[in-house]
């Protein structure tokens, strides 16, 4: 027992020897180049998702269309886009952090531009003919040694389910997956040194790997679980290191009371503090496992039965010039990423951004006919009272004049807003802008004015508001729709608004004019096949007739869902339960805070009432 916690000892000892006689070197290359993986990743990703189902014509992804959808050209050519870039980027940090250790293990000093320079150059020359399936290696092994972030994806995109849900695994499946499993096992086991050998050796891929084999010959099973046992240690004081800080927060709350800090602050610290842990995984999973290899490995060479053999020592030259100029954008992509990352971190609690996949597509909040629970409905006042509420969406409701001017209505009769008792289609705008559409919220508003959609979406564009128009035909229209779509056009509105009708009809009229405007088929209740309604880009549907097969079958025909109007708490949060992708409402701050609530729930709040258990 002495001499195996002797070994031990001997092997962390020289583990960290070989991690700390360049750490200031290694930490400020990790450092740069994890908080750039951090600020760039998920955004990055996010956009790529969104612009291959741009390209495919999908705005949502279900059980019943992913199949098809990640068969489709656009997808392979993107993922394959998305490898290479990823083994590049991995091939850079490994080929850095192997030269940072062959140096400290030859017991040099290095610094931080000379490894960047190799890792640029080494990435480069994997490459190359003979080198090229280095890229094997990355794939099979890289999750090993960076075993931490693995498990943080896997979770924050929610992989396991995701496979489960989309895919009818059969038991030969299991087998097949089982297999590769174990081929990669063997296949890492067997080039557990194969880096070291191409890159500190000089060995083309076919030499290393012969090479690492016969160096793991006899060891390699123990190597290759010093390696898992190493990253299971490494998981487990991270996660004890998020425990202990949801404790001492708690712990805080229950002695100094709510008054102090309140669970939104709570919440607040807890995911900037996850956030850290994340960035803290991916600097040290990669360093520490190749540290452990690297002492492996040296022990091989000159401890073991090649003690003989002389590796020289990895030389590169930095010119004063190219000192300058890395040094300039070291500083500036460290104070980048840094402001980034905080950036980045406050979108995630405001709820702009999301660290799981399955949150990729956010939910929308309209204002119903503007603030109308304050101000006259379908007006500028309720526009402007909706923009400075927050709203991001605002509907309102259009139909034509008599001489073809487009304006802002709900009813068509004019009596209930403005006490004059005639039919739109009856009056021409010169005297429609005469009629007082404020007098009946009170005195206050007396001499509000019906406006225009032009006006309407002027007022958007200064304001960065998007619209949902609704067109509310009469019958006693000409070119309706056209001209609708003309004035969209007129101002480059297409990408910023919707167009929405309960009429199938004057959908089909707007797709005709262009194909590109986002349309939305406005329904009472739904039944049937979603499908059939080729000219709807989405459904708007009154909120007590919303139920999950509804929303499921909407998602599936790989469309979006609306739902009105949602003006309690109770309705919001059964609404967000759903999975709906707009919700459109008379209170806008109420629905925020539902939804900004919910967002940060998820992981977080599940772990700090688990401990609240226990605490409170």
């Amino acid at each position: 027992m002495a001499k195996i916690f002797k070994r031990v000892y001997r092997k962390t000892s020289r583990t960290l020897q070989i991690v700390t006689f360049n750490l200031r070197v290694l930490f400020q290359f990790e450092l740069i180049y994890k908080l750039i993986t951090a600020l760039l990743f998920i955004p990055v990703f996010n956009q790529l998702m969104f612009f291959v189902m741009k390209l495919t014509g999908y705005t949502y992804i279900t059980k019943d269309n992913f199949h098809k959808f990640v068969a489709s050209k656009e997808f392979i050519l993107i993922t394959a886009i998305i490898l290479i870039i990823w083994v590049i980027y991995t091939l850079i940090d490994i080929s850095a952090v192997i030269y940072i250790y062959d140096m400290s293990a030859k017991r040099e000093k290095t610094k931080l531009l000379p490894a960047i320079k190799f890792g640029l150059m080494n990435t480069a020359r994997c490459f190359k003919p003979g080198n090229i399936f280095m890229i094997l290696p990355v794939l099979c092994m890289v999750p090993v040694f960076n075993f931490g972030a693995v498990y943080t994806f896997y979770n924050a995109f929610s992989l396991g389910e995701t496979i489960l849900f989309y895919f009818n695994i059969r038991w030969y499946q299991y087998v097949i997956a089982g297999l590769v499993v174990v081929a990669a096992i063997v296949l890492t086991m067997r080039w557990l040194y194969i880096f070291h050998c191409n890159i500190v050796e000089g060995n083309n891929f076919f030499k290393a790997s012969r090479r690492s084999g016969n160096l793991s010959k006899r060891s390699n099973v123990v190597d290759f679980l010093k390696i898992l046992i190493l990253q299971a240690i490494i998981i487990c004081l991270f996660l004890g290191m998020l425990g202990l800080a949801i404790g001492v927060l708690i712990l805080l709350n229950k002695l100094l009371g709510s008054y102090i800090i309140t669970l939104s602050i709570i919440a607040s610290i807890l995911i900037i503090f996850s956030v850290v842990v994340v960035i803290m995984l991916f600097c040290l999973s990669v360093p520490i496992g190749f540290g452990a290899v690297s002492a492996m490995y040296y022990d091989h060479i000159y401890f073991g039965k090649e003690e003989d053999k002389h590796i020289e020592t990895i030389n590169v030259n930095v010119n004063e010039n190219l000192k300058k100029k890395l040094k300039l954008l070291y500083f500036v992509v460290v104070i980048v990423s840094v402001a980034g990352c905080f950036y980045y971190v406050h979108g995630v609690y405001n709820g702009k951004y999301s660290l799981r996949v399955e949150h990729i597509r956010k939910i929308g909040v309209t204002a119903h006919r503007g603030a109308s629970a304050s101000y006259p409905e379908n007006t500028m006042a309720a526009f402007r009272g909706a923009y400075e509420e927050g709203a991001k969406w605002i509907e309102l409701d259009v139909q034509q004049s008599k001489d073809g001017y487009i304006f802002v209505m709900h009813d068509d009769n004019f009596e209930r807003t403005t006490g004059y008792d005639e039919d739109v289609w009856n009056m021409n705008m010169e005297d429609i802008k005469l009629l007082d559409a404020g007098y009946y919220m009170g005195k206050e508003f007396e001499g509000e004015r019906i406006p225009t959609l032009e006006e309407v979406i002027q007022f958007a564009k200064e304001n960065d508001i998007k619209l949902n128009i609704e067109l509310k035909p009469t019958g006693h229209e000409t070119d309706f729709e056209k001209d609708v779509v003309e004035l969209i056009e007129e101002y480059n509105f297409e990408k910023k608004c919707v167009l929405t009708s309960q009429k199938y009809s004057t959908l089909k009229e707007i797709k005709k004019e262009n194909k590109k405007i986002k349309t939305v088929y406005v329904m009472s209740i739904a039944i049937g096949d979603m499908k059939r309604f080729e000219y709807a880009d989405a459904f708007s549907v009154k909120y007590y007739f919303m139920n999950e097969t509804l929303v499921s079958k909407v998602h599936n025909s790989g469309k979006d869902i609306y739902v009105w109007t949602v003006n309690t708490e109770n309705s919001a949060y059964d609404m967000i339960d759903l999975g709906v992708d707009n919700i459109i409402t008379d209170d806008v701050n109420m629905v925020q805070d539902c939804i900004k609530e919910s967002k940060s729930g998820n992981v977080i709040s599940e772990i700090v009432e688990l401990i609240a258990g226990y605490l409170l």
